[in-house]
């Protein structure tokens, strides 16, 4: 879902606590703006589909708990600059920012670090995949 990958993407560039990331992904991860919200937001989407299907399955889970904790109106907000992908306005991805910022307030803190560790992981396994595909080329 286009929903979740933003979702991904934008708690990548506001989660204050995140383990030191690996060499060679680590400027993916540590970008800030709304240029490394787009690349990363096509990193973790096409990521997320090199995880195992457990880790996809909890992913989508996490996602949901933690927009299930905004209210309805923010929901809604966030889902549609979501689907709109990498497409999404600079304002509308600042302003979906923010409501992630409140739905990760709403997940324990083990939650937190667990989903971002996924986001991690997706991103980490693309670059790998892409770092592969230029080197056969």
């Amino acid at each position: 879902m286009s929903a979740l990958a933003v979702f991904a993407v934008l708690i990548a560039l506001v989660y204050t606590y995140r383990p030191v990331p690996r060499e060679g992904w680590r400027d993916i991860m540590e970008q800030a703006g709304i240029p490394a919200a787009r690349r990363g937001l096509e990193m973790s989407r096409e990521g997320k589909k090199l995880l195992a299907a457990e880790e996809r399955k909890e992913m989508d889970n996490l996602y949901a708990e933690a927009l299930q904790g905004l209210p309805p109106r923010e929901r809604e907000s966030f889902v549609s600059v979501a689907q709109k992908g990498a497409d999404a306005s600079a304002r509308e991805l600042s302003e979906s920012t923010e409501l992630i910022q409140k739905a990760l307030q709403s997940l324990p803190h083990e939650k937190q670090t667990r989903l971002f560790g996924l986001i991690e992981k997706a991103v980490e396994l693309q670059y790998e995949k892409e770092t592969r595909d230029k080197r056969t080329e």
